[in-house]
């Protein structure tokens, strides 16, 4: 929906097919309901009190700090990454602050960002995840430097039916494919619509749903056995939220 300044190829992409951007609209007043109060946040703040607007800035910055020191190429040589993969942001979240408001809105920030609760994420994949996305306020702001930054005027969908008819020769839809085997040359792909033979595949579906695909030779178990405990993301409607 949204397309950010970083984003360049994505831009000189628009910018070929003549479409156009314009920047996400964030004026006029905001209201936020929480934990059962209303408020009138005011230049990206979270509309708590003093001491909670502190509190919350302080946390951001600790996020931001330890995400820093994230490899982009190799998050798991992070120091302390076992323990940090073994703790979930919500534990987290929990020993740094008490302040129920600041934790209710983190959550509600953290499912809008990752379409899943704080207990089911692993804090270093989310310190990974900010880290690859600069920080934390540059993923969930909208400025003219965040992730929301443009919209589209033509809308992300014209994006990709234009970009469809670039490819259209190589494009198969409605063939789900049932089988990927791999030998020493290549691989082969088999789908109800026919087999296709290349040098790589990417699989670039839920990963739910890439394990009723039938592999050969088998997946690993380090690869196999998260996929069959990794849920969809989910869609949240928060009573009270934003």
């Amino acid at each position: 929906m949204w397309v950010s300044p970083t984003q360049t190829r994505l831009l000189g992409l628009i910018n070929e097919y003549e479409f156009h951007t314009s920047a996400q609209f964030d004026k006029g007043k905001a209201i936020s309901q929480l934990n059962g109060k209303r408020t009138y946040p005011q230049g990206g703040d979270t509309g708590s009190d003093p001491a909670g607007q502190k509190e919350y800035d302080r946390l951001i910055r600790e996020l931001n700090q330890l995400s820093e020191q994230v490899p982009l190429d190799a998050p798991w040589t992070m120091p302390r990454a076992e323990h940090l993969d073994t703790l979930t942001v919500e534990q987290w979240l929990g020993s740094r602050t008490r302040n129920r408001d600041v934790i209710s809105f983190l959550q509600l920030a953290l499912r809008t960002l990752f379409t899943t609760n704080p207990h089911h994420m692993s804090l270093l994949y989310c310190l990974f995840y900010l880290r690859t996305g600069d920080n934390f306020e540059t993923l969930i702001g909208l400025d003219e430097k965040s992730a929301q930054a443009f919209r589209v005027k033509e809308t992300m969908h014209q994006v990709a039916v234009r970009l469809s008819k670039d490819v259209d020769q190589s494009l198969v839809l409605e063939a789900p494919v049932s089988e990927i085997s791999q030998d020493e040359t290549g691989v082969t792909v088999k789908s109800i619509k026919g087999d296709w033979r290349a040098k790589y595949a990417i699989v670039a579906v839920p990963l739910p749903l890439s394990a009723r695909i039938n592999y050969s030779p088998s997946l690993p178990p380090e690869r196999d056995i998260p996929v069959q405990h990794m849920p969809d993301g989910l869609g949240y409607q928060v009573p009270g939220g934003l």
